[in-house]
């Protein structure tokens, strides 16, 4: 005879899984059944959103963290449809507590949404005081990247120098393999130059203000290091995480950061 194993998997008509809906009311013994009964952890609602937006929209602390530390979901996870992350719907529903979770946990503290609005700017507009008073207060940790890594601040080093630069290192370059430099087009804004799959990739580094950094629709920065540490972790956007770097004089410096290797593994949409 065979015996019935039900679909974890399956989605109901607002396409919702068995795990978004143990996330959102904190069923954290039945989450842990369906992560070992191997749950896709990536599923998403008809709105985008992953088990973990809806664990940070239920104000459920206990949850993100089995989500983040045992189930290994990314606490930057984007939702495709409107970019918010886990700390954006944290912050819509004033699940304060949740916010302290994801912010201890290392999330960026100015992730964008697809208007550009971050996680404070969300608060503010809906009133959570709470989540207000917290991500006002937040101190972001020093960075451990050191631009004495990856810095070629020398002036008319452009993309073609870099490319040159990184070529002529001993055995080449390898994937991940990265140097930042000054725009070509604009002296106040500075350059990723990035190697991948046997091509150069070079994205404009915009420094908005004194403790604004951003690649494209990425989160801000409070610095270049604090950049580098992010992109270091996942790719969120680029075609790969940065996992070395070469310094002025081609010696290459391994990064300091941890990468995070699950979520993006299988990111297409179920």
């Amino acid at each position: 005879y065979s015996i019935y194993q039900p679909n974890v998997n399956g989605k109901d008509s607002c396409g919702s899984t068995a795990i978004h809906h143990a996330s959102y009311f904190g069923h954290d013994d039945i989450l842990r059944l369906l992560i070992k009964a191997g749950c896709y952890l990536l599923a998403r609602d008809i709105n985008g959103a992953t088990a973990l937006h809806r664990a940070a929209a239920g104000n459920r602390p206990s949850t993100l963290l089995i989500l983040i530390h045992e189930g290994l979901a990314d606490y930057e996870e984007r939702n495709y449809i409107n970019y918010w992350v886990p700390l954006h719907e944290a912050a819509f529903y004033n699940s304060s507590v949740c916010i302290q979770v994801l912010l201890n946990c290392g999330a960026s503290l100015r992730p964008r949404t697809d208007h550009g609005k971050t996680p404070l700017q969300i608060a503010e507009e809906v009133k959570s005081d709470e989540s207000i008073i917290i991500l006002r207060q937040y101190k972001t940790p020093s960075a451990k990247s050191s631009r004495l890594d990856w810095l070629h601040d020398q002036l008319n080093f452009d993309r073609i120098m870099a490319k040159q630069f990184m070529e002529s290192i001993h055995n080449g370059p390898t994937n991940g393999m990265f140097l930042i430099r000054h725009s070509s087009t604009n002296s106040n804004n500075y350059a990723l130059t990035l190697y991948y799959d046997n091509e150069f990739f070079n994205f404009e580094i915009v420094h908005l203000n004194e403790t604004t950094y951003y690649i494209d629709d990425g989160p801000f920065f409070d610095s270049l290091e604090h950049l580098v540490d992010h992109y270091c972790r996942i790719p969120d956007g680029l075609p790969t995480i940065l996992t070395c770097s070469v310094n002025k004089s081609k010696e290459i410096a391994q990064s300091r950061i941890q990468p995070f290797t699950t979520s993006y593994r299988n990111n297409q949409t179920k």
